[in-house]
């Protein structure tokens, strides 16, 4: 199969990974040399410095440059006279439209986008997008560091958990709609970092009080306040290779997460932004078999469920992830807190359970990862079929 691994019997594969270590006071273990995402590289296809990845570029001619794994900063001019550009995106950078756009007007080659999600309805002028993934080598790294930990539900001690890191417009409804009406029945970690420019400098949405009321109720009682949990409290770095450990009480001890992504703005003027956005946010929840919301893009459930995840769930009503507009669907994430928190712990663990074991155990046994290996492999046989197939 496409993940080259031996898959080992569901018991077995806990047992082998469950002396490990689980908490951040163990840091030999990020002695390991992989990385959660490769270096920005540009150049020619027989360039390409890495050996054990992406074999199929070595298939490519020298009428095609790379640029490959740009993050938002990297927004260098391409070089013309080259009959095909591919552009390569990490989960961890959203495809920069205005830079994409700003190269269509100075090279003429036709350019090939390669992101996790999907293009919904952008348009851009000999421009093809692809679905290339690698979520699931994130999620194979994270096992790799933290060990495969089978999931328990019984002493669950809160309801709901969130982090709010990096304060932001979107992260700011449910972090506040938490502390004000769930604060007891929630594991929060809040810190102060903030930018205007993250918080739309503050301007009101239109005609959505129910949002606005939130925002004014953090920036007058929760601006600068600092939560802080044991797990932050021992954090050493705020970075993947630490923070991407999934076994804290963020998720063991918690019912449902509610993930407060990154970039959650979906709905443009005459189009739909590419995406969702999943990151290691989410990864931690799946991997530590933590029922969750996503707040952010929509379509993040119904993306992973076309991967093979299941979320079959009674009580929560994730009809929200279908909503486009920003302020819908956060209004939308807000009103299932405000059903959710009549419910007993026990309730939310017994409406969860059996899909959040599916997904732990699609993972742990290779199922997701076979199944991202087979779509890359069409996607690479698409392109080559573009570009190889017309010399």
């Amino acid at each position: 199969m496409g993940c080259g691994r031996r898959l080992l019997p569901l018991k077995q594969t806990a047992t082998l990974f469950y002396k490990v270590s689980i908490f951040i006071d163990n840091l030999n273990m990020h002695t390991i040399s992989d990385e959660f995402s490769l270096p920005f590289w540009e150049g020619k296809p027989q360039d390409f410095p890495y050996k054990d990845t992406l074999l199929w570029i070595k298939k490519l001619q020298n009428n095609v440059y790379c640029y490959f794994y740009p993050t938002w900063n990297d927004v260098d001019n391409l070089p013309d006279n080259y009959d095909y550009y591919i552009i390569l995106y990490h989960n961890e950078t959203l495809i920069n439209l205005e830079w994409l756009e700003s190269q269509r007007k100075k090279v003429d080659g036709t350019f090939v986008v390669l992101h996790n999600g999907f293009n919904y309805d952008y348009n851009l002028k000999n421009c093809h997008f692809f679905r290339y993934i690698n979520w699931h080598e994130n999620l194979k790294l994270m096992e790799k560091i933290w060990g495969a930990v089978e999931p328990k539900f019984d002493n669950k001690k809160y309801k709901f958990s969130a982090v709010c890191n990096r304060v932001e417009q979107f992260k700011i409804f449910i972090i506040t709609k938490l502390l004000e009406e769930c604060r007891d029945d929630s594991h929060l970690v809040l810190n102060n970092w903030l930018e205007d420019k993250n918080v739309n400098y503050w301007l009101p949405l239109s005609d959505n009080l129910i949002l606005d009321n939130l925002t004014n109720t953090f920036k007058r009682k929760y601006l600068n306040t600092v939560i802080k949990d044991s797990f932050g409290k021992k954090l050493v770095q705020n970075t993947q290779r630490y923070n991407s450990n999934p076994y804290q009480p963020m998720y063991t001890d918690t019912a449902i997460h509610f993930s407060l992504q990154n970039f959650s703005m979906s709905q443009y003027d005459n189009f739909i932004h590419p995406g969702p956005e999943i990151d290691e946010k989410i990864f931690k929840c799946l991997l530590s078999g933590t029922p969750f919301i996503p707040c952010g893009q929509f379509d993040i459930i119904n993306s992973l469920r076309k991967l093979g995840f299941v979320f079959d769930y009674k009580f929560i009503d994730l009809s929200f992830d279908n909503l486009v507009p920003e302020d819908e669907r956060f209004e939308s994430i807000c009103k299932q807190i405000d059903n959710l928190k009549y419910l007993t712990i026990n309730d939310i663990i017994s409406d969860t359970k059996k899909s959040t074991m599916e997904n732990w155990k699609y993972i742990i046994r290779g199922g997701f990862f076979e199944n991202c290996e087979r779509i890359n492999k069409n996607t690479e046989e698409k392109i080559l079929d573009l570009i190889v197939g017309k010399r």
